[in-house]
């Protein structure tokens, strides 16, 4: 963990610079000893507020997504359609919305509390669409169960009694929202990858210009067979950067 924040540090020096990397420590600081519901703070390089709940794992996700960059991967469009899929509490979106300002961006998130806050971190930008939906093989009511700590480690399953959250296959929810092109897709589903690689992908898989997705072998051994055979359907090329796998659909970028 010691090694992890070191890391984390170094790396938003690089991207953020010196001061606004101290100012985040400081906030950290003051994140951990505040009581209210949500510590929200200006961050500058993202030119928006931020809104993180104390005693979650809100920080962890800033961490990977804000201070390491995990989406700063150089893209060869501009894209103009953005599906982020396992949206959490919205950070990703806020990312993609200060770099793609143009660009209309669907977060997908099914756990209650998060899509909660990732509605009150979005709620000014009217270029995110936020849906309280999980992405699945098909329309299916399903339920929550925690796959890690916290609220970053929320799984979805069908079958049981207790359903709570509206599943939905992505062919379904593109004519839903009349998407003709994705042209980023980012999928962090925590192992749902099974049921999302199994059937029903060829449709919005040729439509998709560029997918970055995180695997989740270890909690669904399996996914990654499932995914590299779907993805055959498209001519591709294949990138990886640190957790993620980029797709390049060849027919398309």
């Amino acid at each position: 963990m010691y090694r992890d924040l070191l890391r984390s540090l170094r790396l938003s020096v690089a991207r953020n610079g010196f001061f606004q990397t101290a100012s985040l420590v400081l906030q950290y600081n003051r994140l951990k000893k505040s009581k209210d519901t949500y510590y929200t703070f200006l961050f500058r390089p993202l030119n928006h507020t931020v809104k993180l709940r104390p005693g979650t794992s809100d920080f962890s996700v800033f961490r990977q997504v804000i201070m390491n960059g995990e989406y700063d991967m150089p893209l060869p469009i501009s894209p103009n359609v953005i599906i982020d899929a396992g949206a959490n509490i919205g950070l990703a979106s806020l990312y993609f919305n200060n770099r793609f300002p143009h660009a209309t961006i669907y977060a997908m998130e099914p756990d209650h509390k998060n899509y909660q806050a990732l509605q009150h971190q979005v709620s000014d930008i009217a270029a995110v669409k936020t849906f309280h939906l999980a992405l699945w093989k098909e329309k299916e009511m399903l339920s929550l169960q925690s796959a890690g700590a916290d609220a970053w480690g929320i799984q979805v399953q069908s079958g049981k009694a207790n359903a709570d959250v509206q599943g939905i296959d992505l062919t379904s929810f593109m004519r839903e929202q009349k998407i003709e092109i994705v042209d980023l897709l980012k999928i962090d589903i925590e192992g749902a990858e099974v049921e999302l690689f199994q059937t029903s992908y060829e449709y919005w898989l040729k439509r998709t210009r560029i997918m970055v997705i995180e695997l989740h072998e270890n909690l669904r051994p399996g996914c990654e067979a499932l995914f590299f055979e779907a993805i055959k359907v498209i001519p591709h090329r294949i990138e990886r950067s640190g957790e993620n796998i980029l797709v390049y659909n060849l027919e398309l970028v």
